[in-house]
């Protein structure tokens, strides 16, 4: 949890000056949620699933090696919007608000503040405002129903759009096709729900005959074909109805398909694990300011929030943007990111397979950039790509592992009530709920 000096810094975080209209672009942030890079077109997929993306990216600038800072979507997105880790803002879970001390360091409070009108829309009333704590919309769209369509949700943001008159905007929207069930369309019931005989911690006896696994990878490429076209209906009317926007796209983590489903008894799924399918992400931005092309550079997810108050002509006291890397343009040099799992009860950890709890222990990522890329954890040191890190990276990635608080994980699992711990578990965010705890 953030401690009381984090929280009383964030007061001190001051937005200076008001945009001008005629210089400082709009600007729309799209978070696609769950959607492997190695899905999409312009990271080297040859599916065909992401023209629209894959569009985006030949205009812009695409960050290939982009990792979010946790697999599990609320807290990701509380570190976009705060530019800060999980460890720092204090949301490691989804249904836990941001604390109201964090409102003033919010991408959307301070833009607010300097002018911009502020809108957000979301597809599940898991990331309503009361529920996720994100500060500064003025029109927070979430829906009463448990879940609605990408389609849904980019109507109500271009019906926004065309009647919003100030100038600059700032839009959020985040689309949700590409997570279990995997595909909802336009129509469905807000009630679907997630079977999870067939996501998570599965018995790999369900997919004995290989043909339910095939089917399952089908529906997860379906609902990225489905979150693509959404995403292609929201810049259509972006382009239509905003001159020269910022657009920023990136996933707010991966999935795991079934690559570990011998390995681990874990199978369609996100957040217990930091395999590389599912914190690397995709992550194009496009408009004012970029320099179109390839970036290798290691970013992560929390630069969004830099990026956007650069753009904005927006700047914070205390130096608060010092860490976090201007995504419009292909910097290089040599970096740290790090990145958590969820929390995984004890009830829930004793229940699983011998593999899976030694896959567990590795609750912490360190990823650094430079002449190579390597990983550091609890394990020790193993390569995510070709290539050698110089030894002063390697031992600043272990001295700040170092230096990390122990992780302190809850006694008993954080109590919901009823009709969120329903959602929760609907959407395959907690099982039995006195197995699995907090989500």
């Amino acid at each position: 949890m953030a401690g009381t000096g984090l929280l009383l810094a964030a007061l001190a975080l001051l937005a200076c000056g008001k945009p001008d209209s005629q210089t400082t672009p709009s600007i729309v942030i799209v978070t696609l949620d769950t959607l492997r890079r190695d899905h999409v077109g312009a990271y080297g997929s040859e599916a065909g699933l992401t023209p629209h993306l894959d569009a985006l990216a030949d205009r812009g600038l695409v960050h290939e090696q982009a990792f979010t800072t946790i697999p599990t979507t609320a807290p990701a997105l509380a570190s976009l919007f705060t530019g800060m880790l999980p460890d720092e803002h204090g949301m490691t879970a989804n249904g836990t608000p941001l604390a109201a001390a964090l409102s003033p360091r919010q991408v959307p409070f301070l833009l607010r503040e300097a002018g911009y009108a502020t809108a957000a829309f979301v597809p599940t009333r898991l990331l309503a405002q009361r529920v996720t704590g994100f500060d500064g919309f003025e029109v927070y769209d979430a829906p009463k129903q448990r879940l609605r369509d990408g389609a849904s949700v980019v109507e109500a943001a271009s019906r926004w759009l065309a009647v919003e008159a100030r100038r600059p905007i700032f839009l959020w929207v985040h689309l949700y096709d590409a997570h279990a069930p995997y595909g909802v369309r336009h129509g469905s019931p807000g009630g679907l729900e997630v079977d999870p005989r067939s996501h998570g911690f599965v018995d790999p006896a369900a997919f004995a005959d290989g043909s339910g696994r095939a089917a399952q990878r089908e529906r997860y490429a379906r609902g990225v074909r489905s979150v693509d076209a959404a995403l292609g209906d929201l810049l259509e009317s972006v382009r239509g109805l905003l001159d020269e926007p910022l657009i920023l796209v990136a996933a707010d983590h991966g999935e795991a398909l079934d690559e570990h489903l011998e390995s681990r008894h874990y199978a369609f799924d996100h957040g217990e694990f930091l395999d590389g399918e599912s914190v690397r992400i995709p992550l194009v931005i496009e408009g004012p300011g970029v320099e179109p092309g390839r970036s290798g550079a290691v970013i992560s997810i929390r630069d969004v929030h830099g990026t956007a108050l650069r753009a904005a002509g927006v700047t914070l006291r205390e130096g608060g943007m010092g860490t976090m890397w201007d995504l419009r343009v292909a910097d290089g040099g040599e970096r740290l990111v790090w990145m958590e799992r969820r929390w995984v009860g004890e009830s829930e950890r004793a229940a699983l397979d011998p593999r899976a709890r030694a896959a567990l222990e590795q609750h912490v990522l360190g990823v650094s950039d430079g002449r190579g890329l390597v990983v550091l954890g609890p394990g020790g040191v193993a390569p995510l790509a070709d290539g050698a890190a110089p030894a002063e990276l390697l031992d600043r990635a272990r001295t700040r592992l170092e230096a990390r608080a122990p992780r302190v994980e809850p006694a008993r699992p954080t109590q919901f009530d009823a009709g969120r711990l329903e959602d929760l578990r609907s959407l395959g965010y907690l099982g039995d709920p006195s197995e699995r705890g907090t989500p």
